[in-house]
């Protein structure tokens, strides 16, 4: 499964506000404990030079911390081997990745930094590698790769982890609060590879010792380690890996009930963690959960791109749903009923949030704020999927949070 676009298109929208069609949510937002923050992608150069415009967005929405999904695409050949990396410039193209297109993004995601530092912005931090291929669509979850070894010219460190935090170095105060996932539902890599990020971490936390940064990985709910088979011999390393974390970050996708309950949640928690165990991976008891990404997509429950005709379908795979810039005729929550669903689900999440009922603590939790899942209409192009009643019952559980 993948739940997150294989494209990302530049492209002028114009933004068009949405009536209120239901009756207002805002009063009944619960008091907060972990804040629900925003979420965005960079991935192509429009969205690096769009970035100041996003987080004053975000800091609209109410949003004391954003969450920055930094995104490496790699082009794959019609047998789903690595080709080479490759960047959206302002070619509009997926080209070849150069040291040009590194310099570009380091120069615009250091302006980045410093904006969300600006504006008081906490920071969160979760790169992926998408794939560009001539073949079927291949998710990164099942990419065996060692994060150092080279995809042509450069490894998977040297185009996230090390832009990153070069540009965090350069642009934030040492004081300032960094999450890092070194990344994102790549569990194929991480078994495949845990020594090598065991390293990693290992490495940044002391070039970063005297710094306020947390350090993790982040996974997704089902085929957590993407079938990797050679897990058991991996165990060891993947387990010390595991002791070093600073948080364990999940992508909630996992299906809920119709009307969503509170209890939904910590049972899919459970069912995650429980997954894990089955593995032979030890989770430290009380490692902190951060939960990297939720929404609702409004998909059939057989894939991407298809609406959901009913809640029922809504609720059984809330990862599927419907890609790329809004369209009026794609749009799933244009009928009441799933209108109605969509905030039910966000007042369920945020009741579990303000009191979640479970042995770790959470550290954050971040909506997918892309395509049909964006429920605040944040994300660049996907405005009109914004509800203003959820936007406004967010926005007010947030500013109970001391």
């Amino acid at each position: 499964m993948s739940h997150h676009p294989a494209f990302f298109k530049f492209a002028s929208f114009a933004f068009i506000g949405i009536a209120c069609l239901v009756a207002p949510l805002s009063e009944a937002a619960p008091p907060g404990q972990t804040p629900l923050s925003s979420s965005m992608i960079l991935n192509e150069f429009f969205d690096y030079r769009n970035c100041t415009n996003q987080l004053e967005k975000a800091k609209a929405l109410g949003n004391r911390k954003i969450h920055i999904n930094y995104f490496v695409n790699v082009l794959l050949d019609s047998q789903n081997r690595f080709r080479h990396m490759c960047i959206v410039d302002e070619t509009l193209q997926c080209q070849k990745a150069t040291d040009y297109h590194f310099d570009t993004i380091r120069y615009f995601f250091g302006r980045c930094l410093r904006k969300a530092v600006e504006l008081d912005l906490a920071i969160s931090i979760t790169p992926y590698i998408e794939h560009k291929t001539d073949g079927e669509n291949f998710w990164r979850n099942y990419f065996y790769m060692d994060p150092t070894e080279k995809i042509d010219r450069f490894s998977y460190e040297e185009a996230t982890l090390n832009v990153i935090l070069e540009s965090i170095e350069n642009n934030t105060p040492e004081t300032y609060p960094i999450e890092l996932s070194l990344q994102g539902e790549m569990g194929g890599s991480v078994a495949a590879a845990p020594g090598e990020y065991l390293r990693i971490l290992k490495k940044t936390k002391k070039r970063f010792s005297s710094r306020e940064m947390k350090i993790g990985i982040s996974l997704n709910f089902d085929d957590i380690f993407g079938g990797y088979p050679k897990m058991n011999q991996n165990l060891p390393a993947i387990n010390e890996l595991m002791r070093h974390l600073d948080f364990i970050g999940i992508s909630l996708y996992k299906d809920v009930e119709v009307p969503a309950k509170v209890q939904n949640f910590r049972d899919n928690l459970d069912f995650f963690f429980q997954s894990i165990k089955k593995s032979g991976v030890k989770v430290p008891a009380m490692l902190p959960l951060r939960i990297t990404e939720v929404g609702l997509g409004g998909g059939q429950p057989t894939g991407f791109d298809v609406p959901a005709v009913t809640p029922a379908q809504a609720a059984k795979n809330p990862w599927s749903g419907v890609r790329g810039f809004y369209n009026f005729s794609n749009d799933p929550w244009q009928k009441q009923d799933m209108r109605a669903y969509r905030q039910d689900f966000h007042m369920a999440l945020l009741k579990f949030l303000a009191k979640p009922d479970i042995s770790r603590p959470i550290i954050g939790a971040y909506l997918w704020n892309q395509e049909s899942w964006d429920v605040q209409g944040f994300g660049y192009g996907f405005e009109e999927y914004g509800d203003p009643d959820v936007i406004e019952l967010i926005k007010r559980y947030n500013s109970r949070i001391q």
